[in-house]
């Protein structure tokens, strides 16, 4: 059944392509190097390339792929520092393990909800936006995608309310509430299954991926950014 959406925000989004975004993030072995500062360590080395997100996905769903090898390419290609990068680089190199086993449920999982909850709270700073990354790029699915503030931004905008909360309110960054469980994700991937119906793409990552948007003037992103305004 399809969702109410307002219709004037619709026709505005239909009025941008998709813009492929292309390589991204940074080097994997770069990022390795920057925030786990350990690139050394790893057998075969780490790709010394970004990736684009058809090259990333294959990738990361080859099984002959090192898990960890994937886990880094993926965290690498979104760019990911985090705000304690001494704690972050200790909580990887101690729940590794778990780490490379989820990788590999992941790679055969097709469930959004078991996929999305699996990942809850492994590791501290690894949150909504960076879990579904991890899921879009690792699941042989093709019905699991990246959430994260401004596709968020763009659903709430486009149907009227407030499908996944965002935090802090009122501020230029936020990002999708920690609290999101895989339910809510759920809702959010069935949101967007309609919104690819209605702008006729024809799959899920690349309806997010145009919602996405570059950040550029004149761009679906820049509409978002001058008409969003937080739910009180």
């Amino acid at each position: 059944m399809p969702y109410n959406i307002n219709r004037v925000q619709l026709e505005t989004l239909q009025r941008f392509p998709r813009e492929p975004q292309g390589p991204v993030g940074w080097m994997p072995i770069s990022w390795a190097d920057m925030v786990l500062d350990q690139w050394q360590g790893f057998e075969p080395s780490l790709p010394a390339k970004r990736f684009d997100r058809e090259q990333l996905r294959l990738y990361c769903r080859n099984k002959d792929t090192p898990p960890m090898h994937s886990f880094i390419s993926i965290m690498a290609w979104g760019a990911q520092y985090p705000q304690d990068k001494r704690k972050y680089r200790d909580e990887v190199a101690s729940k590794q393990a778990i780490i490379e086993q989820l990788i590999i449920r992941t790679r055969d999982e097709n469930s959004r909800q078991a996929s999305y909850d699996m990942w809850r709270n492994v590791v501290t700073g690894l949150g909504p936006s960076y879990i579904t990354k991890l899921l879009a790029f690792l699941s042989p699915s093709e019905k699991l995608a990246i959430m994260d503030q401004w596709t968020v931004k763009s659903i709430n905008l486009l149907y009227g309310q407030e499908v996944i909360q965002l935090l802090p309110r009122g501020k230029t960054r936020c990002s999708p509430i920690a609290s999101c469980r895989g339910a809510d994700y759920v809702r959010y991937c069935d949101y967007l299954e309609d919104l690819k119906v209605r702008l006729g793409e024809r799959t899920l990552s690349a309806t997010e991926e145009r919602i996405f948007s570059r950040n550029a003037p004149g761009t679906w992103r820049q509409h978002v950014i001058d008409t969003w305004r937080p739910v009180n």
